[in-house]
């Protein structure tokens, strides 16, 4: 049946009594049928959120279509994860911006992918942008310390540093490609021109 004007759906329409505002969108009891929201400009449907009844709940999902109707923009399965650009996503979060053939993952560790390899000369680029008077950083850690490691980009001084062991800096590469270790100043040595830097009181 096809509707003209508002709709109005309120807490104690048709005989609801749940207090909340409810819109159902009942499908056949088939599982092979969906349910379908479709977003229309006169008789064109230009997108749509379709729910697919799966008999398993894991393989179940939901898709958000968009360019005129023509891309999957989004897609959610009974599992939690979440594809953007992909249908059949390996992680709790897949972005793809044009898949290829995508490697077995360990489900159980695989919380991020990003995907660009249809073809052998695609390159996939993880970009972190920041102010330029602050950093850009990787943090790795556990329950205990979120940041125990950390790969950090100073934009004041153009330096990349790694950091170990939850404190301090181990290892820095300077703007002008010195590589630092256990120091974190470039120290000029009268007639040496040097790329490598270590500092410390026992080595083994």
């Amino acid at each position: 049946q096809n509707l003209t004007g508002d709709l109005t759906i309120g807490a104690h329409a048709n005989g609801n009594t749940t207090g909340h505002a409810v819109l159902n969108l009942a499908a056949d009891a088939n599982e092979g049928a969906d349910s379908y929201l479709n977003f229309d400009a006169g008789t064109t449907t230009k997108g749509h959120i379709a729910y697919d009844h799966h008999a398993t709940a894991a393989s179940q999902s939901m898709k958000f279509v968009v360019g005129d109707d023509a891309v999957t923009a989004m897609t959610i399965l009974g599992d939690g994860k979440v594809g953007i650009n992909e249908t059949s996503p390996s992680a709790k979060l897949h972005v793809a911006l044009d898949d290829g053939t995508m490697p077995s993952v360990v489900a159980s560790e695989a919380a991020l992918v990003l995907q660009n390899n249809s073809a052998t000369s695609d390159g996939c680029t993880f970009t972190i942008i920041s102010g330029n008077a602050n950093n850009s950083q990787i943090c790795f850690g556990d329950e205990q310390d979120y940041d125990a490691g950390v790969i950090l980009y100073n934009n004041s001084a153009d330096a990349m540093t790694f950091r170990t062991g939850g404190s301090g800096e181990d290892m820095r590469i300077t703007s002008g490609g010195k590589v630092l270790i256990g120091s974190d100043t470039s120290r000029a040595l009268s007639g040496v021109n040097s790329h490598l830097q270590v500092e410390g009181t026992t080595y083994s």
